[in-house]
């Protein structure tokens, strides 16, 4: 890419690559001791849903990969007899209000 402007031209280049999938785990432990471990590509921000019908999702939390990692604890009082998760990364700059 070269960008020219009244002080002169410049060139540089550079590669999109796209971010590692979003991978939510949940290891086994006691039933009051749940939490998500979600991986992905470092640094990047994520929200992760919950659903008891697959049909209407509702925010649990967010926040930044460190390390490609982070760990989520889930309330008892959201998985009563059964939940769905889901992540997803968000777009640079936007909050996930």
């Amino acid at each position: 890419m070269s960008i020219t402007n009244s002080f002169g031209t410049t060139q540089t280049s550079f590669e999109l690559e796209a971010p590692a999938r979003l991978a939510l785990a949940m290891p086994r432990g006691l039933p009051h001791d749940r939490q998500l471990q979600v991986h992905g590509s470092d640094n990047l921000e994520f929200t992760i849903e919950y659903s008891a019908d697959l049909q209407t999702w509702r925010t649990l939390t967010g926040g930044q990969l460190v390390d490609g990692r982070a760990v989520v604890l889930i309330p008892e009082s959201i998985i009563g007899n059964h939940a769905f998760f889901r992540g997803r990364y968000l777009p640079f700059g936007v909050d996930d209000d």
